[in-house]
């Protein structure tokens, strides 16, 4: 027992002797089993906290990712995840998870925002005033519904959601079902720039089968073909006198629009579908999506003024144009259209879209890419501009010295 108990160590050991110094080491070895649970306690419980503590930071990234690709809240997946792994409480879950999806879900705004520019304020404000008012009910109502009734609540309408999603995937849609094939093809793949180039034009043609296609006919099958340049953003300014001297004064700026556009279609395109359909497929000058970047000085009301202005100034210059009834049946269902391209078109790839119409609904559509690229020198020293200023700037200065001392050399008086 002297062995087993550090007496030396223990004042009230040294201090009693024989059956009293082994009683008191008797309750200092009794205690340690006790000791050493309690201790291993502590460390299970700190490794199952650390566990939980993962487990949740996991989930709240996996629900993050998830709900800023498909544009969900996560709910659905957290409040399951958070009853069913975690054993958190009901009540407690619906809350909570509200309040994570807060954050969450503005900071997803924000990078959608920044990135993709796809927030649109004005229908997120209108569902926002809807949602406010439906949350006062709701946050009534739940205080009146018990744990088991709300888990029965979320698994129906999470069931339902599932039905539907699996109904859109496994079915096909009516009017996917009546669809019409339609099929395109460009003369060339590739427009070639060089130092010559003066512009050309691109032929599309292709097939529409199975229709039926009676001139001026009512509910006739119509075409559309749209070509789109890389995106930009473009400004346009209004002089205006200053001292006596015409001056830049008012700027607009708009984002994303097409470099280049071109439409051509079987009919006016007002006659070929509804206008939320043109608006949607931006089908026609008309139905551009011309937003503005960044803070504007325009008025409110010259802005429409600015928008037709930006698209009159892209038309003298032969970058955008409409050309309605250009498309041309050369049997019922086999088409060609030609769309010019300027000498001055940007290079980049172009979209090339076609839609086929019936009763202004839209049944098929095909995309194509045009690949419109410098060659050669020209090609060379557009990449070193683009992606390389400090040495084109550079190697400018350079040539411009080096030209000049050659031509002094050579008219160099003896």
């Amino acid at each position: 027992m002297f062995a087993i108990c550090p007496v030396h160590a223990c004042a009230d050991c040294r201090r009693t002797a024989g059956r009293k110094a082994s009683r008191c080491c008797l309750r200092k070895v009794s205690t340690l089993p006790r000791k050493l649970l309690a201790l291993f306690r502590a460390k299970s419980a700190s490794r199952q906290v650390e566990l939980v503590v993962f487990t949740m930071v996991g989930l709240g990234a996996i629900i993050g990712f998830l709900g800023t690709i498909l544009g969900i809240g996560g709910g659905f997946m957290m409040v399951p995840a958070l009853i069913y792994l975690l054993r958190v409480p009901t009540n407690i879950v619906i809350g909570t998870s509200l309040f994570q999806i807060l954050f969450t879900m503005a900071a997803a705004t924000i990078f959608h925002s920044m990135g993709t520019k796809t927030v649109d304020i004005v229908l997120a404000m209108t569902l926002m005033i809807g949602g406010v008012i439906g949350a006062q009910f709701g946050a009534r109502m739940g205080q009146n519904l018990r744990g088991d009734q709300l888990r029965l609540l979320l698994a129906l309408l999470v069931m339902g959601v599932g039905l539907r999603f699996a109904v859109d995937l496994l079915l096909v849609p009516e009017e996917e079902a009546s669809s019409k094939d339609l099929v395109t093809a460009l003369s060339s793949d590739t427009v070639s720039i060089q130092s010559n180039f003066t512009g050309t034009e691109i032929v599309i043609f292709g097939q529409a089968s199975d229709i039926e296609r009676a001139p001026h006919a009512a509910g006739d099958f119509e075409l559309a073909i749209v070509v789109e340049g890389p995106p930009q953003d473009i400004t346009t300014r209004r002089k205006g006198r200053f001292l006596g001297v015409w001056v830049n004064r008012e700027a607009e700026r708009f984002q994303n629009v097409p470099s280049f556009y071109a439409v051509a279609s079987t009919a006016d395109i007002g006659d070929i579908a509804h206008r939320n359909v043109l608006d949607e497929y931006r089908i026609g000058l008309n139905h551009l999506n011309l937003a503005v970047s960044g803070v504007s000085n325009v008025p409110l009301s010259d802005r429409d003024d600015f928008r037709k202005a930006f698209v009159r100034l892209r038309e003298e210059s032969d970058l955008y144009s409409e050309r309605e009834t250009s498309i041309e049946f050369l049997t019922d269902t086999m088409f060609r259209t030609n769309i010019p391209l300027p000498a001055n078109i940007p290079v980049g790839d172009y979209k090339i879209k076609s839609f086929l119409f019936n009763r202004g609904d839209l049944v098929s559509q095909t995309e194509q890419t045009l690949a419109v690229a410098k060659i050669g020198f020209e090609q060379v020293t557009f990449e070193l501009a683009q992606n390389y200023p400090l040495v084109y700037g550079v190697l400018a200065v350079i040539l411009a010295i080096f030209t000049g001392w050659l031509a002094g050399v050579i008219f160099k008086k003896d």
